[in-house]
Formats: structure tokens, sequence, C-alpha cells
């Protein structure tokens, strides 16, 4: 790039945290800053970071002098506009324009992108008047945003537009709402410019929620969507648009997940104009992942039982932990505050900890969202995450359309979606756990004694997709990885009642009663088979030796059901399971 022979493609690095990528951009620009001295021909250099707090830490580790660089972000960022060069003392004077490096954010190019600029258009990042050579994205870039618009969406549009008189809107978005109905999956659909009230006005008739698929359908405006149907959400028109500038490339992105996400491979088959450069792996087998099979998605932390118990897990977690070690805690941002997962699991600890009259270790929080590009927590080797970042169906095919550049007529089978999804999702996992001590290299490994535990269900909700435990797998590839149960398992409806049949059974006649498979069936409502697969199950047969009941099942004879002389609860034998370490080596690991 700074000789200017780079061909106009994207280039990914996907090294792994720990493994270079930054020290490497830090030693090139120091080197490219010293090529300039000598030659009296320097390269500009413009850094695109995910967050404000990474610009004052590479500007320490560059060594740069102020001359030497500047910080354009936003108008209200007074502090870091100032460093370096600093800001312009009168208009017109482009102080950024002699500092060979420039420092700015991702969001502050999209933003300049919105208004329609090409990035040869955009002075602002200029150096000695022209724009700058080498340019590199720090973390994961998308080509264009998605955007998703259900019937349902844009029906509620319908009654605010009545009642304020835009009977001739309302009447256009009945019909068009009908049309995606009776639409056949697959389909495009042609979105009509609706000409409705500017939600900017304040005299317009939206709240909050009309007012965002306002400005979703307006972006929509006369373009085709690709039409889906999705079985919770209906009906669902699918668009994306271009968020880059034509003229960006040649452009190094460094996205040390960029491995795990099949958005780029989609990227590089659709717009031919990425590049993935060799990026060798690390191993991790000095981590022990933990994952405890239990919902904790966004519909868990609407039931206040679900999120109690929840918070009880991590504060197990935690009472087994170091005292003297801190822990990393994801959770999800509350959508209403008596969702608050922070606060739930801080008070879990502390009356955990109460109880038995010790001091907890120091907790820090984390929320989706805010997971990225952040190196405060990198000395914590024990993280817990409590849930994944998923996706509805319907986003993660508007992703993928995006990634790839599909037009509305192209098709991608679910299959194809689903393993899209899922590769956004272990890429976040593994951003979420990166932000730990999991993100250092130390030969090649973590360092040793690093800690993972995570809680996800593996059943998907129907809106979203299903997550097995590969994806621990091939996001730390080596990883101990084992089951993790903090608290008894509850038993379903029908576990419950089979084994409330069982104890009647049993109290009736202590010394033993045959009972027959299929009369048990009946009595709780399922089917034989599954009354055989219940009372296989670990949890189930734990429950039956709490009650104190004996089971004696023999082929071909009906079931004798007794109860014991004394209750006891039998410990389960550890689980083993087995997986391949990056040496091809088969791996036993115990759950404790």
């Amino acid at each position: 790039m700074a000789l200017g022979v780079a061909p106009p493609k994207y280039f990914l690095s996907a090294l792994p945290t720990g493994m270079g990528k930054t020290t490497t951009l830090i030693e090139a620009t120091k080197e490219l800053i010293r090529i300039g001295r000598r030659t009296g021909n320097p390269a500009g250099i413009i850094i695109l970071t995910n967050t404000l707090d990474q610009i004052p830490v590479l500007v320490n580790e560059m060594g740069l002098a102020d001359h030497q660089f500047a910080v354009r972000v936003g108008k209200n960022r007074e502090e870091l506009n100032g460093l370096g060069v600093g800001e312009d003392a009168y208009p017109g004077e482009r102080r950024h324009e002699r500092a060979q490096v420039l420092f700015t954010t991702q969001q502050k190019l999209l933003s300049l992108r919105s208004k329609g600029l090409a990035f040869k258009h955009m002075r602002g990042f200029y150096f000695q008047g022209h724009p700058r050579s080498v340019r590199v994205w720090d973390e994961a870039i998308f080509p264009a945003c998605q955007i998703v618009l259900s019937s349902d969406d844009i029906d509620r549009l319908k009654s605010p537009l009545a009642k304020a008189g835009y009977k001739q809107q309302r009447d256009a978005l009945e019909a068009f709402v009908a049309k995606m109905k009776g639409s056949s999956v697959g389909d495009e659909i042609a979105i009509p410019d609706f000409n409705l009230p500017n939600p900017n006005d304040d005299a317009a008739p939206y709240d909050d929620k009309d007012m965002w698929i306002v400005d979703q359908l307006t972006r929509m405006s006369e373009a085709t969507a690709h039409l889906r149907h999705d079985a919770s959400a209906g009906a669902v028109a699918l668009h994306y648009e271009e968020i880059l500038p034509n003229d960006f490339p040649p452009l190094l992105v460094l996205d040390a997940s960029g491995s795990l996400r099949l958005s780029y491979n989609m990227w590089n088959q659709g717009r031919h104009n990425l590049t993935m450069l060799p990026s060798p792996g690390k191993t991790y087998s000095n981590l022990t992942i933990r994952h405890w099979r239990h919902a904790a998605g966004k519909t868990a932390y609407v039931r206040n039982e679900t999120r109690s118990r929840l918070a009880a897990g991590v504060a197990e977690a935690v009472a087994e932990a170091d005292p003297a070690a801190p822990i990393l805690i994801v959770v999800r941002k509350p959508a209403k505050p008596y969702q608050n997962m922070e606060q739930a699991i801080r008070k879990a600890v502390e009356k955990r900890f109460d109880n038995e009259n010790r001091k907890p270790p120091a907790l820090e929080f984390l929320t989706w969202g805010r997971h990225l590009a952040v190196n405060d927590y990198s000395h914590v080797k024990h993280v817990i995450v409590a849930g994944l970042l998923r996706y509805t169906s319907s986003q993660a095919e508007a992703m993928a359309r995006a990634s790839g550049g599909l037009s509305p007529t192209q098709h991608l089978t679910e299959l194809e979606i689903d393993a899209f999804h899922r590769s956004e999702i272990a890429h976040h996992l593994f951003q979420a756990a990166g932000r730990g001590a999991i993100r250092k290299a130390v030969d090649g490994d973590v360092p040793i004694g690093c800690r993972l535990d995570v809680i996800f269900a593996t059943k998907g909700n129907g809106a979203s997709v299903s997550v097995d435990e590969d994806i621990l797998q091939k996001a730390f590839p080596g990883a101990q990885i084992v089951d993790w149960r903090p608290l008894p398992v509850e038993l379903s409806i029908n576990e419950a009642a089979l084994v409330r049949i069982l104890r009647n059974i049993a109290e009736k006649r202590p010394q033993g009663k045959g009972v027959k498979i299929k009369e048990l069936a009946v009595a709780v409502g399922i089917a034989p088979v599954n009354v055989w697969q219940a009372l296989e199950r670990p949890h189930v047969k734990a429950a039956l030796t709490r009650e104190g009941i004996l089971l004696d099942r023999r082929q071909g004879r009906p079931m004798s059901v007794r109860r014991a002389e004394s209750a006891r609860l039998d410990h389960e034998q550890p689980s083993v399971r087995h997986s391949k370490n990056v040496n091809g080596r088969r791996q036993i690991r115990r759950a404790a």
C-alpha cells in the first residue's frame, strides 16, 4: 500500500489474539515513519479502530511524537481530537494533513459514507493533499448493512397513520402487507415509496418503535427485497445497503476471529475483492471450558425463576474459584430494568458468600455489544459467559446476503443460513472470551490456568438456530471441554409427573409392586418409549434416589417399584467425552 502497488482489495489477517497482529501494525508504522524521514517521501497512514479507547493505547505503544499523528473523531471528543497536532486554529488550516499517521474510528468513516461521500472526497482523512495510501481496519468488518422488516412491523404503522389522517399511506401499507403475505418464499418484492410523514417532524404520529420501522422502510424505498417466511415473524423482507466506499480498498483488516466466520468466505466468493492472508492459529490446551446446558437467551431473561437459577449457577462457579483472582462475566444487556443480570448475579454471589462468612473475588462485567476490542481484562484468567449472542433466522440470512452481495433472486438454503449463523455465534463467543487472558499467546497456547464457563442451551427456540458443543471445539481447538452442572438438573413437567407416580406406587406397596410401562405412559401422558428414555436420564435417576425409590427392570416383565430402606443420593459417574487436539491425539476429559 505504501508503494502504491497493492491491488484494490480487502486483505484479511485472521491471526488469533496474541499472535502479533497489533505488534506488527505498531512496528510497521514505526518503519514507515523511518523510511519517510530517510527518503523524504512519507506514506500517509490511516488506522480505523473499533473503539475510542484503543487510540491512546496505540499512540503510546508506537511512541509517536505530537507532530507525527492526528486524531479525528466526533466533534464532542475534544480531548482526543486535541492529541498530536491538535485541532485546527482556524477554518481550513487542516493540521491533520501534516501528520503522517491519522487515527479515527470505523463509525466516523461509516458516518461520512452515509452522506454519499467516496473515500477520495473525505478531506478530513487526507495527508499532504491526497487520500492516505496505507489503510488499516482493526477488528471485524462487514461490506454492507442488513435491513430486515416483517409484515407485522409494517402493519404496526397503520394505526398511528390512520389516527393522524394519513389514510392514503395507511391503505398503501395494508395492500403491501397483503402482497407480502401472499407471495412465495424466495420471491423478490419491490418496495414502493410510501411517502410517509418524516419521523423528525414534531407532528409525526410515531412512537420510538414506529420511528425505527419508518427509518428501515425509507432506506428500502424503491428497492427490490428478497422475501422470506419465518414461523415466528411471518413474511419478512430482506435487503441491505452498501456501507463501504467503492474506492476504499486496498485495506488491511485485522480480525482475530476471521477464520471462524463464513461472512469472509461469502464476501470472497460473491464480491471477488477479498484476499485471506496466511493466518496460522494457536492451540488452547491450557484452557478448560465448562458448559452448562441451560437456557440463557433473551427469552430466558423474561422469567424471574430462570434468571434466579442462572444467577445461582454463576454464584456456584464464583464460589469454586480462587478468591484472590478476579472474574470477568459477560451477560446480556437487560431489555427492561427487572432483567438486570449483573444485579441478580451480584446478589446471588453476596448471599452465597455471606452464608460461608467469606469474601468473594472481584467481579467485572461486560454486556454483549461491549465485548469487542476491550483489553482492560487481559489479566483475568476466569471468564464466565452467560448466554450466546444469537440472531433471528431472518437477520442471519440478511447478513449472509449482505456479505456475499447477493441479488434478491439469488437463493440460500436453510443449511447455508444456519451454518452462517453458527459461524457468527462462534465469532462473538470467541471475542467475548478473548477479553480475558485467553487473548494472550504463550508458546503458541494460552496461559496456564485459563478457564471459560459458558452457559447456553443447545436447542434453538424456533426463531433462532440450534447450537451444539462443536462450536466450542471450533472456536478453541484443543481445549478441555467438560459438562458442568452447578445446580441439580430441574425435572421437566413429564419427568416430575413420572417420579411422582412412581413415588405413589412405592408408598402404597413398599415391598414392591409390578407396573407395566404402558400403564405409566398412559398415566403421564407420553409414549412408552419416552418412559424408558426418561428413566435412563441421570437427573431422573438422581431424583428417584432422593425419593428412595428402587426400580427393577427386566425384559418382558412388569417393572418392580419399591421403596428403599433408606434414601440415599448416588453420586453420578463423571461423564467422559473425547475430542481431538490439534496434534490429532485423543484427549479424555472428565466432568467434575
